[in-house]
């Protein structure tokens, strides 16, 4: 029976808002290092919507229908939440925004795992470029 609490419990609109709260930074964080590798000519855009977005109507679009999507997204789950008022549908909008959740924090390892690349390139770069200055005199 107390399995069943602790269960009912977590299925509940706090979780939601929190989910939802963690997806929205992981949302804001993903377009930041997205506007960092793509505009600076490290990476590029690998979702051919968003790269549509970037090339033909600029940045500011692309964080305008990043927002707006994840932001319906999140609505969404949360009107379907209320359908009834019965535990199903707010478990169904509470593991819908956590599975999103789940998939951001992979996207998330991809963007830290890039930027350390990036950094220890970089280091790389200016170790070698250090090492051919002392050699030069």
């Amino acid at each position: 029976m107390e399995h069943n609490i602790a269960a009912n419990n977590f299925y509940s609109k706090k979780y939601f808002i929190l989910f939802s709260i963690i997806l929205s930074i992981f949302n804001i964080f993903d377009a930041m290092s997205t506007y960092y590798f793509v505009g600076s000519g490290i990476g590029t855009e690998l979702n051919p919507i968003m790269k549509y977005v970037i090339e033909n109507m600029g940045w500011t679009w692309f964080f305008i229908l990043k927002s707006l999507l994840i932001s319906f997204c999140i609505l969404v789950l949360y009107i379907c939440s209320f359908i009834d008022g019965r535990i199903e549908n707010i478990r169904f909008a509470v593991l819908g925004v956590l599975g999103s959740c789940h998939l951001y924090l992979m996207l998330m390892f991809f963007h830290m795992h890039n930027i350390v690349k990036y950094l220890s390139y970089v280091h790389d770069m200016e170790n070698n470029f250090i090492l051919t200055l002392l050699l030069t005199f």
